[in-house]
């Protein structure tokens, strides 16, 4: 249903902020809301974004991107918390004001800083903006979800055009039921995240961009390197250095495993791929082995998983397979869910659940065939079912935000993308 790897490099033209954002969410089809929500997933520990498929399916590619953004600047302004303390105080009968007000919040933002066409998003104008919700007195766009929130409960004539589903301007983008079960405590943690991986201006322009969605607070007292706006906690890093890719880790194994077998000139780049922006990766070309015609070829194998959330890394992680030198590699590049397929002309098939076992039941049936495995590179989410290598120490796993290596087999070697670019 979702490509998430267009997905992901359109959500960086809007902001790198909405791509990291995107890197924390789980995707789940659902009939069980009539459109879209984010909550928490407690067992992956990262943000779970629920979609109606027929609902999907019925909007324009830009209004998607529009309604992924929508739920993560829901995230960002902690209206979950705000929702909760209401339901806390026994005023659910005031939810359906709340929900209006962060909608009209959001919204506004989002065509106002981001670069989204109202036009294009709501053409038939059913969404909350300013001058549907306040028809007969327009309110000051520069406000916030508090504003809003209380200039609505004030005024009763608005109320009563907005509860009777008479007026237009009071129909959500989005499902605000989940958005409770977003402690903000946990919401921190993944801005924090996110603070660790944007480039300083980038997140700069986000918090410039965002602040008057906010409620204008005292800045803290605090001393950490960073500026927060609103009381959110992403951090312009005066700290920030770049990371390295988590290619390199490929690379660095490579390097080991010929040690013995070419000189070890890691500047001159293979002429087949010296166009190509690596972002800095560099392997040895085949120019650069010494006597490695005479060498037996060391037998790799790469198995992306493709079941869902780590889907838009699929074309990152074949690129890095293919720049193993071929020269003395034989690599094999395979994708997986509950099935193993072997990579034909590129096409990555997505969906799925996700079974490690088919991995290690192909491994073993390849080396029955006569052919063993000197390395088995996966990257995934770490959630599928329990698989027993017979080789552990040959096994690397690239591991996605949010995965438990507690549920994974021991001896194997294993990787956080987090702590990488």
């Amino acid at each position: 249903m979702l490509d998430k790897q267009q997905i992901s490099l359109d959500l960086e033209k809007y902001s790198e902020v909405f791509y990291h954002f995107w890197e924390f969410c789980n995707i789940e089809e659902t009939k069980a809301i009539p459109t879209a929500a984010v909550s928490f997933d407690k067992y992956g520990k990262c943000l779970r974004l629920s979609i109606n498929p027929d609902f999907w399916a019925s909007q324009t590619y830009t209004q998607q991107l529009f309604i992924l953004c929508h739920e993560m600047l829901h995230v960002y302004y902690k209206h979950g918390a705000k929702a909760k303390s209401l339901i806390k105080a026994g005023r659910s009968d005031l939810m359906q004001i709340a929900n209006i007000a962060m909608d009209l919040c959001v919204n506004r933002v989002l065509t106002t800083s981001f670069g989204f066409n109202r036009a294009e998003i709501d053409p038939e104008n059913k969404y909350c903006w300013i001058d549907t919700v306040f028809p007969n007195n327009p309110e000051d766009p520069e406000k916030y979800f508090e504003y809003y929130y209380n200039k609505i409960k004030d005024n009763a004539k608005v109320i009563t055009i907005l509860t009777s589903g008479k007026g237009k301007g009071n129909q959500l983008v989005d499902s605000h039921d989940g958005l409770g079960e977003l402690e903000e405590d946990e919401v921190d943690k993944i801005i924090e995240e996110i603070s660790k991986k944007v480039f300083p201006q980038n997140a700069k322009d986000f918090v410039e961009k965002t602040k008057n969605g906010e409620e204008d607070k005292k800045p803290s007292n605090s001393k950490k390197a960073g500026t927060q706006a609103g009381g959110n906690s992403l951090k312009v890093r005066a700290d920030y250095k770049p990371r390295a890719k988590w290619e390199s880790v490929v690379r660095q194994w490579c390097k080991k495993a010929l040690s013995d077998s070419f000189n070890e000139n890691w500047t001159r780049p293979n002429r087949r791929t010296m166009f190509l922006d690596m972002g800095g990766l560099l392997l040895p070309s085949e120019n650069d082995f010494a006597g490695g015609k005479d060498l037996e070829k060391i037998k790799v194998a790469f198995f992306m998983d493709v079941s869902g959330s780590t889907y838009h890394l699929a074309e990152r992680f074949f690129v890095a397979a293919s720049t193993v030198p071929k020269h003395r590699f034989d690599v094999d590049l395979y994708q997986f869910d509950t099935v193993v397929r072997k990579l034909e002309d590129g096409n990555v098939i997505g969906g799925g659940g996700t079974s490690y076992r088919v991995i290690s039941d192909h491994i073993n049936k390849m080396e029955k065939e006569g052919v063993l495995y000197d390395s088995i590179w996966i990257l995934t989410d770490s959630f599928g079912d329990g698989v027993s290598p017979k080789y552990p120490d040959r096994w690397h796993w690239f591991l996605t935000p949010g995965s438990q290596i507690a549920q994974l087999p021991e001896n194997c070697n294993y990787y956080n993308l987090s702590e990488f670019e």
